[in-house]
């Protein structure tokens, strides 16, 4: 038992100081972005071998305030039932958006939804993430 309590404190004391850290952290990594952006690349090699790469993420969304049955039902008669499971999977959309992406060879639509049906589009929002990571540090 007092291990327990030793760790928890223990544990909570790291956090506390593992805080500022992280929303330092946050903030470079945006800059980060910012740099590869302004300079045209996507990775970089430090001193010491360490790679800073950009890892892309596609999310999708059902919207605020629609209706998961109403949603489902669009989603159907639409053909992406594949989606649809006791609610609409915006995983299982942003995977086959994913997919479309994959399959469109550089013909890429305006936006990310712009594979969906309209009446899809105006249930999920597709948006994308540029998180960078780091191997070797």
């Amino acid at each position: 038992m007092n291990r327990l309590v030793e760790l928890t404190r223990q544990r909570k004391n790291l956090e506390a100081d593992l805080d500022p850290i992280l929303e330092e952290l946050a903030s470079v990594r945006d800059a980060v972005v910012a740099e590869f952006v302004r300079e045209g690349t996507q990775n970089w090699k430090s001193a010491d071998g360490a790679l800073v790469y950009l890892n892309r993420k596609l999310f999708a969304s059902m919207k605020p305030g629609v209706d998961p049955a109403a949603a489902c039902e669009i989603l159907r008669s639409n053909g992406f039932d594949f989606v649809v499971e006791t609610k609409p999977s915006a995983t299982k959309l942003a995977a086959w958006v994913r997919e479309q992406e994959q399959m469109a060879e550089g013909v890429l639509p305006e936006s990310l939804d712009g594979w969906l049906p309209e009446k899809v589009r105006e249930l999920f929002v597709v948006s994308e993430q540029h998180v960078p990571g780091v191997r070797g540090a």
